[in-house]
């Protein structure tokens, strides 16, 4: 009954955000959803006869977004049906090494263009950091995820936040490996420095303390897997 609830509720909000949404996007959001806030874990089976009760819709539009979820790496086939992927390192690098690419220059551009209305949703976004200290880990993640949208619309460059935007989901889904309790405050400090560099629209400063940033996400994970 509780599994059924958290679905429903989860429906019904994306519902009213995509009014448009056909039932085989809802069904994929909710499930997506499930995944990246850890409501579903990593070799958690999804059978379609449960999805499709909890969802209240016929099997084939919750087959259809099962089969995408597993194109895209966030589910992997059993012998019965779908699982939650577990973590692949090899993926892990592979985006640390194309956020190497993208957001150094976000950080770039963000210290060059902020707007004061950007200025002011990233202050607040590093006031919420300090004060949660990552006791609080979805929402610890919640706020990195923030940081980083605001620089990449800070870059003012359209591309930069399409890019950044594109991979997302998938960047939720690794935070819950590569982020602990433990060494979210490093995470934090990280963040401090690139704020900072922005604050005194130092170009370069935002742009090596990106590099610095993103390059402890790949280091920390050798230290949790």
């Amino acid at each position: 009954m509780e599994e059924n609830n958290k679905y429903r509720q989860t429906l019904k909000r994306i519902e009213n955000e995509h009014p448009f949404y056909n039932n085989t996007d809802l069904a994929y959001e909710c499930i997506l959803d499930q995944i990246l806030s850890g409501d579903l874990k990593p070799g958690d089976k999804l059978l379609q006869e449960n999805l499709s009760k909890n969802l209240d819709m016929s099997r084939t539009p919750i087959r259809d977004a099962l089969i995408r979820l597993e194109r895209e790496n966030y589910l992997e086939k059993n012998g019965t049906g779908f699982q939650v992927c577990s973590f692949q390192i090899r993926d892990y690098f592979e985006l640390c090494e194309y956020r190497l690419v993208i957001e150094p220059k976000a950080a770039f551009f963000a210290a060059r263009n902020i707007t004061d209305e950007q200025m002011e949703r990233l202050s607040r976004n590093m006031e919420e950091q300090r004060k949660n200290a990552g006791r609080d880990l979805r929402k610890s993640m919640a706020l990195d995820n923030e940081f980083h949208n605001i620089i990449a619309e800070a870059s003012g460059n359209s591309y930069i936040l399409e890019t950044v935007n594109s991979y997302q989901s998938r960047k939720i889904f690794n935070y819950q490996f590569a982020l602990q309790r433990e060494t979210y405050k490093f995470v934090k400090n990280k963040h401090e420095a690139i704020y900072d560099a922005i604050c005194r629209s130092d170009e370069k400063a935002a742009e090596e303390a990106m590099i610095s940033h993103l390059r402890f996400y790949a280091k920390n994970i050798m230290q949790n897997v």
